[in-house]
């Protein structure tokens, strides 16, 4: 309860301080109401972020099997990282380095033509992925599943579509540096990254294509 007490105080003073800054700046009633909603639901439904005091002050052996615990979501789910088992400090290093985010119904995780250099692991929500002619929605990405894995691929970083939140949506994400940081004496784990990476992007987007086609072609007259 001291915690909740403690984390709702902060909370009620960081949106007194922006909708003063909101009314200061003459800023839109949409937009406001936009900030609004998103802070109502950061506060009701907080992501782990690794950032918190203490943990740089356990033994490594203690740091990774907290991470892997708290984490063993995403590592049961994505199959990028299968090349990783067995090797359990350099996981927990990628692992820790998990950024999260939350984007609201309507929100962009990118644009198409947009320069991949991060991957997106879906906690909870849906993602639309929108096809770059049509607009129309070609997947929706949920649960378990990730985008962004071009950005290990030289030469196709650049996203063919666009990404965009359905409902509410939490989301993880590792920088395409960090990953590089982590792995720069592991070429070879680095390599079957990049492998399987290249096998579900290609799988992408011919089924991007297979929906183009199939969108210009239309229901057929009966």
């Amino acid at each position: 309860l001291v915690k909740l007490d403690t984390r709702a105080g902060a909370f009620k003073e960081k949106i007194e301080k922006t909708t003063k800054f909101m009314y200061e700046n003459q800023v839109p009633k949409y937009i406001m109401h936009k900030i609004e909603k998103y802070f109502d639901y950061a506060f009701n439904n907080p992501i782990l972020n690794f950032d918190f005091p203490g943990l740089e002050d356990l033994s490594p052996s203690l740091q990774n099997e907290l991470v892997m615990y708290l984490r063993k979501d995403i590592l049961s789910s994505v199959p990028i990282f299968d090349c990783l088992q067995g090797k359990q400090q350099l996981l927990a290093s990628i692992l820790q380095r998990l950024i999260p985010f939350q984007y609201g119904p309507g929100d962009f995780l990118f644009h198409v033509e947009d320069f991949s250099n991060e991957i997106f692991f879906i906690v909870d929500g849906e993602i639309d992925i929108i096809e770059s002619e049509t607009r129309e929605i070609a997947s929706t990405f949920r649960r378990g599943n990730y985008l962004g894995e071009n950005c290990l691929l030289p030469g196709q970083e650049r996203f063919p579509f666009s990404a965009r939140a359905r409902r509410w949506s939490d989301i993880l994400k590792v920088s395409h540096e960090d990953l590089k940081t982590v792995l720069f004496h592991f070429p070879n784990i680095l390599s079957e990254m990049q492998m399987v990476a290249q096998t579900r992007w290609s799988r992408m987007i011919c089924a991007l294509e297979f929906h183009k086609v199939i969108t210009a072609c239309g229901p057929r007259a009966t």
